[in-house]
């Protein structure tokens, strides 16, 4: 019974987590309006003119609505890489790019299906008739668990925007602040919190300091027509 219950414990847990992380994306999605192929196409027009922000942005949407697309993943590190905005990323977070985080709580969704009716059926038939059934249910448990993680990075970077132009990052968030390191058009920026017309933000490149809000745009957001005019230089 104990053993039941331990295995009714974890699945229950997989499912509290699976179920706020759920409600988040659902808030989060980008609007399906726009196929991945439009935005791709959009972004390869934005990079021909130039417009990097515009173009990585464009990008970054495409990938959210197909994740597996390698064209898409080419297209867009290409794009970085020509323009120095390329990076290494950590193995995690490139092991959560392989998926969408909706396809990541899909698969840990199965998996707490398919773990209720094993424990169901070895609370039925006994485990003596099945004596495979407590492997095959701590796998589908961890089955369950681990695409968790990748899910909240996937979520996490739908929160991340693009820098529309080049600008600079202030120590306040107020005009004529001092400025404490600067942003390259097309880098991608994490916001933390608001003040006025300005968003504390950390940026890819290590930086941290408060930018204009509408010096980026957040992947989930609605796309500017046009990036606004660089800042003046300090």
């Amino acid at each position: 019974m104990r053993y039941f219950q331990r295995i009714l414990a974890g699945a229950a847990l997989a499912l509290l987590l699976a179920g706020p992380a759920a409600a988040h994306l659902s808030q989060a999605a980008p609007a399906q309006e726009s196929s991945a192929e439009q935005l791709a196409n959009l972004a390869e027009h934005h990079a021909a003119a130039g417009e990097t922000g515009l173009a990585v942005l464009h990008y970054e949407r495409a990938l959210l609505l197909a994740p597996g697309r390698a064209e898409l993943r080419a297209g867009l590190r290409q794009l970085r890489h020509d323009k120095g905005l390329l990076r290494n990323q950590p193995l995690p977070e490139r092991l959560a790019g392989l998926l969408g985080a909706d396809q990541w709580l899909l698969l840990s969704g199965a998996a707490f299906a398919l773990l209720s009716l094993t424990t169901l059926a070895a609370g039925l038939l006994g485990r003596k008739r099945l004596p495979w059934a407590c492997r095959c249910n701590a796998a589908l448990l961890a089955a369950a668990l681990l695409p968790l993680p990748a899910a909240w990075l996937r979520y996490q970077h739908w929160q991340d925007g693009v820098v529309l132009a080049e600008a600079s990052l202030l120590l306040s968030p107020f005009a004529g602040a001092e400025p404490v390191g600067n942003v390259k058009e097309g880098e991608l920026v994490r916001p933390a919190k608001e003040h006025g017309g300005y968003v504390l933000v950390q940026a890819e490149s290590g930086g941290r300091g408060w930018l204009k809000q509408d010096g980026f745009q957040q992947i989930t957001g609605p796309v500017a027509a046009k990036p606004p005019a660089p800042s003046p230089p300090r």
